[in-house]
This record gives C-alpha cells, sequence and structure tokens, in this order.
C-alpha cells in the first residue's frame, strides 16, 4: 500500500515540474530573468532523468547526425532540448520577438534549418535581437 502512494507523489511532483515548464512566460520581465526562471524549470526535469522522450524527434536528430540511433539517449535529449527552445521562444514577450519567431519560421518554411537547438541558443539569438532593436536583455 505504501508502495502505490510513493508513486503517487513521484508522480505528482513530476508532472507539478512538467506544469511550472508550462507556465514559465516571459511577460512584463526582462528576458535576462526570464531565462533564469525557464532554465531552473527545464533544469529540474533534466537533473530527475525527467525529459520528453519524443520518438520523431528522436528519428529526426538520427537524420541530422549519422553517429547517433533515433532510440538513443541522445537523439531524445537533443529533441527534448530544441522542443524547449521552442517553448522558451514562443513564452517570450511577443512585442520583442515577433520578427525574430516570424524570420525563424519563415526558415523552416522554406526548408532551412534555422530554428535554435537549445535554450542557451535560443536565448543567444534573442540578446541578438535586442541590441538589434536598440534594447536590452536587463
Amino acid at each position: 500500500h505504501a508502495r502505490g502512494h510513493s508513486s503517487n507523489v513521484l508522480y505528482a511532483d513530476l508532472l507539478d515540474d512538467v506544469m511550472e515548464v508550462f507556465r514559465t512566460y516571459q511577460n512584463q520581465k526582462s528576458l535576462n530573468q526570464y531565462y533564469r526562471e525557464f532554465v531552473n524549470a527545464t533544469k529540474t526535469l533534466s537533473d530527475r532523468d525527467a525529459i520528453f522522450c519524443i520518438n520523431k524527434a528522436g528519428k529526426w536528430e538520427a537524420k541530422k547526425d549519422a553517429t547517433i540511433k533515433a532510440d538513443s539517449k541522445v537523439a531524445y535529449k537533443r529533441g527534448f532540448d530544441a522542443l524547449m527552445a521552442e517553448l522558451f521562444m514562443r513564452r517570450s514577450n511577443p512585442a520583442d520577438f515577433k520578427n525574430l519567431r516570424d524570420q525563424i519560421q519563415r526558415g523552416a518554411d522554406a526548408g532551412s534549418l534555422t530554428a535554435p537547438t537549445t535554450v542557451n541558443q535560443a536565448y543567444k539569438w534573442m540578446v541578438r535581437d535586442l541590441h538589434r532593436q536598440s534594447k536590452t536583455a536587463d
């Protein structure tokens, strides 16, 4: 009986961690503050080895890199990282980053691989884009 209870606690805690990632928006926060919050939320999942293993993402990553297998931990981790990068950008302030997101979408529609593959890379692109707009990440 106690064993079932502990698994319920495990899944409840994991779900809370997952929900925290999906609840993290930039809103009125600076990009730097939003980045720190988002990274902390996703790091909690990664530290618990609770990444999302998406078969299609694994296959996509293996297609891009012949040295990894589609169902490998590396392929799943890369897919998870790219998914989190997309989520990070989507939850950012549209007033600041709509043009950057549109540009990435146009590239994707044209078949070029110009989307960031990690949250850190997305953050760097966004900082660069803010500088182009004469804004800061603080």
